[in-house]
Order: structure tokens, then C-alpha cells, then sequence
């Protein structure tokens, strides 16, 4: 455990947890409109 707190220094650590929290609602919101489009296409083929 005091090998991974000398090799992360909190400041680094904490920037690092929100740099995953901000991937992870990017990719969150990527997958959202990736399904808004799918859903238009099948919606499209459907009505035409």
C-alpha cells in the first residue's frame, strides 16, 4: 500500500479519478446519441 502512495501522489490520484468520471459520461453521452440515430434510422425505414 506505501509503494502505491509514493508511486501516486494524491494531487495525481484525484486528477486521475476525475479524468475517468469525465471519460466515462463522455462515452456515456457518445452511446446516448448513438442510439438517438439508430432509433431515427429504424424509425425512417419503418415509415417509408
Amino acid at each position: 500500500m506505501s509503494k502505491w502512495i509514493k508511486e501516486v501522489p494524491p494531487k495525481s490520484a484525484m486528477s486521475h479519478i476525475m479524468l475517468e468520471k469525465a471519460e466515462v459520461s463522455t462515452s456515456k453521452r457518445e452511446y446516448e446519441v448513438h442510439h438517438e440515430q439508430m432509433n431515427k434510422k429504424k424509425y425512417l425505414q419503418r415509415v417509408s
